[in-house]
């Protein structure tokens, strides 16, 4: 099965080039969908080879998502921000999801990486076996569909 990441992005030159390479560790199709960025991001992901789109600036996001998935051709649509990268400690499962035709999408535990203890479901970091986790003493998670077959009647509401 194929697979295209969606990378989604409005100002983003600190986070862009992790959350492409990240993306290139799991497949060349990843494609940015950037709401007008007025920094280096545009270029930065141009200098990486991917497909590169401009949508309109909106309050929301859906609109930009929805025109995302309308630029993909591949069976498996991943979705992520650009301040999200994807752990090396997950390629292999990734990789596997996608070889399925029993399920349409998958719900993720996203983490959210922070040293605020105080933080609602808050996980300390130490002896945590991810790489990413170094960044703060902690990390709550979220659930979000990331990853979903690409049927042309998906959009984002």
């Amino acid at each position: 099965m194929s697979l295209t990441i969606l990378i989604f992005t409005c100002n983003e030159e600190i986070n862009i080039r992790k959350a492409i390479l990240s993306a290139k560790k799991l497949t060349p199709n990843i494609i940015v969908i950037d709401s007008e960025s007025e920094d280096a991001t545009l270029r930065i992901a141009n200098q990486l080879g991917v497909k590169v789109f401009t949508v309109k600036k909106y309050d929301y996001v859906e609109p930009a998502r929805s025109y995302g998935i309308s630029k993909t051709e591949t069976d498996w649509i991943l979705v992520l921000d650009a301040d999200e990268s994807i752990s090396k400690n997950d390629l292999c499962g990734l990789k596997y999801l996608t070889e399925t035709k029993k399920f349409i999408a998958f719900v993720f535990d996203v983490r959210t990486y922070t040293n605020d203890s105080s933080a609602a479901g808050w996980v300390s970091s130490k002896d945590d076996p991810y790489e990413e986790s170094k960044c703060a003493s902690g990390w709550f998670t979220g659930k979000r569909i990331k990853l979903f077959r690409n049927f042309n009647d998906i959009i984002y509401e």
